[in-house]
């Protein structure tokens, strides 16, 4: 198995940690809300936490089992933009204080 696609996905499983951590700070401590429509509807219909820990180990696994086929360009891609959604989640966290 490839280093760096290892690296790549250990990465994105921090990603999403983060992610979901910053994102339940919005939607719960902060009253924010969820951009993502789906994820908004997996909140709606079995709540938070669960839809969180749901929709990121759907996701972890999901590029796991994948991570051979995935090209090195999309894996560069899927980075910047968990590190975009996070960076913006951390500005609407500080924007409540």
């Amino acid at each position: 198995m490839d280093e760096m696609i290892v690296g790549f996905w250990v990465l994105f499983v921090i990603l999403q940690l983060a992610d979901a951590l910053t994102t339940y700070v919005i939607v719960v401590e902060r009253k924010g809300v969820e951009l993502n429509p789906v994820l908004r509807k997996v909140f709606d219909l079995i709540g938070v936490v669960p839809g969180l820990i749901l929709f990121k180990s759907g996701m972890i696994y999901f590029f796991w089992h994948f991570r051979e086929q995935i090209p090195v360009w999309l894996w560069l891609a899927v980075t910047v933009l968990y590190a975009w959604v996070i960076n913006h989640n951390v500005k609407q966290i500080k924007s409540k204080q």
